[in-house]
């Protein structure tokens, strides 16, 4: 623990001196910013999973029904 408080106050020491940015050696960069045709592309794919969870649910749904069906 005391490792990483010994890190942590070199790290501030540096912020304070002006050596560093705050974000820098803490915090992975940030990503790169969305255009919105890789954005559509995310909404795009979600909507079809989604679709594909839908119908393997029903099917599921559909195969559990006729089994009970069929014992009863």
């Amino acid at each position: 623990m005391t490792d990483v408080l010994a890190d942590f106050q070199r790290w501030y020491e540096q912020v304070v001196a002006g050596a560093l940015a705050p974000g820098d050696g803490v915090l992975p960069p940030p990503p790169a910013p969305l255009d919105l045709a890789t954005l559509l592309g995310h909404f795009v794919a979600l909507r079809q999973e989604v679709n594909l969870q839908t119908r393997s649910v029903r099917a599921q749904q559909e195969q559990t029904g006729e089994f009970f069906r069929r014992i009863n």
